[in-house]
């Protein structure tokens, strides 16, 4: 089973399953005349919208429509429908599985006007679906998928009844993702938990040493230990820890194209930094943010040591001591730099602006110390 979607960009894309099922039943297999059946078809089934952003409160009911179209201008379609749960591998690719029992699924709150459609050539058929929401205590964001196929779901067995017969099958689904908040209840909240440096790619990073485009790589998990989904963006650093100087730098995301990393619910992902260049034995650091909410970051810092044998021979994987924080939950500024200059001998009057955004009192103290700017321009507090 593979997913061809990344999901750090999911917005406007459909979701694709692709699943290919080889199967021969006997002990010996079949012999080399059997005959042999494929339930496998074109790719000419599309629908729209690829994503359904719903919010409303606990005893909810929402209706909505999906377009299924046959693009196959020649043969009508028969296309089924049914709902999924929604699965986020550890490299952060999105996938589904009927009923795997998500914490946050909201797949036994979708009812479906059709599960099966006939499809004219070349036409579109809209399918109505309704959304209820259980009433009571039902907090944060509840996600499901409306797969769409020209192919029974897993459920279903497809497997010939004749015995001795091989057969090759493949399943295409696509999925309609559908995301509902419940009004007034999300808790974002994330943490990065340790990181390490490793030679070979991650086997859940679903690379291998053939197809991954680095050879050492900074693993970083992230976790989402809210009940909403968390949308971010960042930046990581390595650094040589003895001699200061920056090894290499990453942008965790791109604002500028909407490229998120997006982690739902209960769910914990990892991303993969390639390091472009071997460790020499030594000291470093890496430091790690994640800005996932208006005034929430997670961060995390760990240090590693690589010894003169592990430079030369090698390692498995690396790890040391690690500090995860959670930033900015209480307190923010209007500026983070602000430029006061005065004549010698004179004195200027400025002022920093700082804001709680909790639903409590916080003591606030500050202290003026100096900076120091590296050569890579980046600032530090030096007491």
């Amino acid at each position: 089973m593979r997913n061809i979607r990344r999901a750090a960009s999911w917005r406007g894309r459909g979701l694709l399953l692709l699943v290919l099922l080889p199967v021969a039943a006997g002990a010996q297999g079949p012999p080399p005349s059997a005959p042999v059946s494929s339930a496998a078809r074109g790719f000419s089934l599309g629908v729209n919208p690829p994503l359904i952003d719903l919010v409303g409160s606990p005893g909810a009911r929402k209706t909505f429509g999906i377009k299924v179209r046959n693009y196959d201008p020649l043969k009508p379609l028969l296309a089924r429908l049914w709902p999924a749960d929604v699965i986020q591998q550890a490299n952060g690719a999105v996938t589904f599985r009927e009923r795997m029992g998500y914490e946050y699924s909201c797949v036994d709150w979708l009812e479906l006007g059709k599960r099966e459609v006939l499809i004219p050539p070349g036409q579109e058929v809209e399918v109505p679906v309704t959304l209820t929401v259980p009433g009571g205590n039902t907090r944060g964001s509840f996600h499901a998928i409306i797969a769409v196929s020209g192919h029974p779901p897993e459920s279903v067995n497809v497997a010939p009844e004749t015995e001795n017969q091989a057969f090759g099958y493949m399943r295409v689904a696509f999925g309609v993702i559908v995301h509902f908040n419940v009004a007034g209840t999300l808790l974002p909240h994330a943490q990065i938990d340790p990181m390490y440096i490793s030679p070979t790619p991650d086997p859940a990073s679903g690379l291998t040493e053939a197809t991954a485009p680095a050879k050492r790589w900074l693993v970083v998990p992230l976790r989402n230990t809210g009940n909403s989904m968390i949308y971010g963006y960042g930046w990581a650093l390595l650094r040589n820890k003895g001699s200061g100087g920056l090894v290499q730098r990453w942008r965790v995301g791109q604002k500028e194209f909407g490229e998120r990393v997006v982690v739902y619910p209960g769910r914990r992902i990892a991303l993969y930094l390639p390091l472009d260049r071997p460790l020499p034995a030594g000291e470093y650091t890496a430091q790690v943010r994640l800005d996932y909410d208006k005034h929430r970051a997670a961060s995390g810092t760990s240090t590693f040591e690589i010894t003169p044998e592990q430079a030369q021979q090698g390692y498995a994987r690396l790890s040391g001591p690690f500090q995860s924080l959670t930033i900015g939950l209480s307190l923010a500024v209007n500026n983070e730099m602000t430029a006061i200059s005065a004549a010698p001998g004179g004195f200027r009057t400025g002022w920093v602006t700082v804001m709680n955004h909790e639903d409590a009192h916080v003591q606030v103290t500050a202290e003026a110390v100096d900076t120091v700017m590296d050569a890579d321009g980046v600032l530090s507090p030096h007491v």
